[in-house]
């Protein structure tokens, strides 16, 4: 079937870049060497497409060809975050440990919300010294300009230690370098957080106002809702149920009719 696949979207980039993940994925790098090095020649995002193309180059043990492809996408269009944090896992896999850590941290002072980078250097932090040193290092990333993702995992961090005042400070700094549009994932992770620990008016406070049903769709919508009803606040949450339902999506159908249940049964 697959070369069936790539043939069909052969010239189509978004849904070739898709076909060559979905592959990576299932540990098949070599079956999509050809089209990953294709999609590089005609996708505009160029960023996307070498790594891609680097991630099954390196699938199939050519560690070197990796390197030399990223080396020279960098010198063709200069240095981009994600592309930086490719190159690191280059030398990650020849277990040049140190010269990793140094480049994933360049890669940080390109993008620090890139999630898989942000990620990769607290797991690191932890390896050698335990949370502490983790928390140490989402704050070295925290200080960096336009930071927000580290912020999300010091808030988390201050909530398990009951010190929600810090946590909120967390949330408050995140939402004001995010800018209009907060991510999906930005959101599911503040408000998934504040309604574990039983923040609810924080959590309507801090999420409501950047809701916008297409985008943070059915995990913030659910939180919301959740948050609402605990609150008493029944005609909010069924507000925002119909904007889901709005959303024509029937695979969200049983958690809104469930939703719909727990509001009549308050009163709603």
């Amino acid at each position: 079937m697959l070369p069936g696949m790539l043939s069909a979207r052969w010239d189509n980039p978004d849904e070739l870049y898709r076909v060559i993940v979905g592959t990576l994925q299932d540990g098949l790098p070599a079956d999509v060497a050809d089209a990953a090095e294709h999609l590089y020649g005609i996708y505009p995002n160029h960023s996307r497409a070498v790594c891609a193309w680097a991630n099954v180059l390196m699938g199939m043990k050519e560690i070197d060809k990796a390197e030399q492809v990223l080396n020279s996408h960098i010198k063709q269009d200069g240095e981009d975050g994600y592309v930086v944090t490719n190159l690191a896992k280059v030398h990650a896999a020849r277990n040049e440990n140190d010269q990793a850590e140094a480049i994933l941290w360049h890669a940080l002072e390109l993008d620090p919300n890139q999630n898989i980078a942000v990620g990769w250097f607290a797991a690191l932090a932890n390896e050698r010294g335990g949370k502490n040193a983790m928390v140490e290092a989402w704050k070295r990333v925290a200080a960096l300009p336009g930071s927000w993702h580290a912020q999300l995992w010091l808030a988390r961090t201050a909530l398990e230690s009951h010190n929600a005042p810090g946590a909120l400070t967390y949330y408050r700094e995140s939402l004001a370098r995010v800018g209009e549009t907060v991510p999906a994932d930005f959101l599911q992770q503040m408000s998934g957080d504040l309604g574990i620990h039983g923040r609810f008016t924080e959590l309507v406070e801090l999420t409501e106002p950047y809701f916008i049903p297409e985008l943070h769709g059915l995990q913030v919508g659910n939180n919301l809702i959740k948050a609402n009803i605990e609150l008493g606040h029944l005609q909010r949450a069924r507000q925002i149920l119909n904007q889901l339902r709005m959303q024509s999506r029937p695979d969200w159908r049983p958690h809104l009719d469930h939703w719909d249940t727990e509001i009549q049964r308050k009163g709603g």
